[in-house]
């Protein structure tokens, strides 16, 4: 169990680059840890995660070793993160794992597109978004039948229209860009952190 599973090396943005050793017990305590929150992410045998994240990340390696223990699927991606959007329609994910970089920049060009609509959309958009915003912040909802598929469906289609739960790691997130989130893809956003 002590016996090193993998050694991950940082990025050296400060300093030189330091190889972090990770044991089989490491892999296999953060692998319990994930599925001992089931009630969060419950991982499924049925699910399909999306490996785009460079497998040298602990984050993204701990996602499709978690899957590989649920018997789930994993599709990754073509290799150019320019063309991510026509893997996600190919693959059709339920799991999303992300970073909050990326994020940001869903989030920004949601907001242009939502800007270069006709005013009758943008209203709708904006009326279902506080609603729904309102609504997961005192019950934690992120589903609304009528938003979802009058408003928010062709946004959550980039993402292939099945994504259930989107992990986002590796620093913090603004919290009104996780609620707009939340609330325009119809599902929950969990952020780990360690």
């Amino acid at each position: 169990m002590e016996s090193i599973f993998t050694i991950s090396y940082t990025s050296g943005t400060s300093g030189n680059s330091k190889g972090v050793m990770l044991s089989n017990a490491n892999f296999l305590s953060a692998i319990t840890n994930i599925l001992h929150f089931a009630n969060v992410f419950a991982f499924k045998e049925s699910d399909v995660y999306i490996s785009y994240l460079p497998l040298a990340h602990v984050f993204d390696r701990l996602g499709c070793h978690t899957m590989l223990k649920q018997g789930g699927a994993i599709g990754f991606f073509g290799g150019k993160i320019l063309n991510i959007t026509e893997d996600l329609q190919i693959l059709k994910p339920t799991i999303f794992p992300s970073v909050p970089r990326l994020l940001n920049k869903v989030y920004e060009r949601v907001l242009a597109g939502v800007n270069e609509v006709r005013v009758t959309k943008r209203i709708a958009f904006y009326q279902g978004l506080i609603s729904k915003q309102h609504y997961n912040e005192k019950y934690g909802w992120v589903q609304n039948q009528v938003f979802d598929s009058l408003v928010f469906s062709k946004v959550r289609e980039r993402l292939g229209g099945r994504v259930r739960i989107i992990i986002t790691a590796s620093a913090p997130i603004a919290p009104n860009i996780m609620s707009f989130l939340r609330c325009v893809f119809c599902c929950p956003i969990v952020e780990a952190y360690g």
